[in-house]
């Protein structure tokens, strides 16, 4: 079930889980709360979260990027057992 409820919770668990590896949480967390609202299912999350590594300049961004996606698809797989 992809619910809007079900994906902010899942999205929401996955940065608790990754903010203490992240070097600029904050960033990431207004970019989170965007895409959030705008989430429709999981896989359009993951895809605009990949674009956004690829347009982001900064190394520490892309990298911090990198690691949510990891924590989310990890939440993601969790959760559809």
């Amino acid at each position: 079930m992809e619910g809007a409820e079900w994906i902010k919770t899942v999205i929401l668990e996955a940065f608790r889980n990754a903010a203490p590896h992240l070097c600029e949480p904050s960033k990431i967390r207004e970019l989170i709360e965007d895409i959030v609202r705008q989430a429709t299912s999981m896989s359009g999350v993951i895809s605009r979260l990949q674009e956004e590594v690829t347009k982001r300049n900064a190394a520490t961004e892309r990298t911090d990027l990198k690691i949510f996606l990891l924590f989310l698809e990890r939440e993601f797989r969790k959760r559809e057992t």
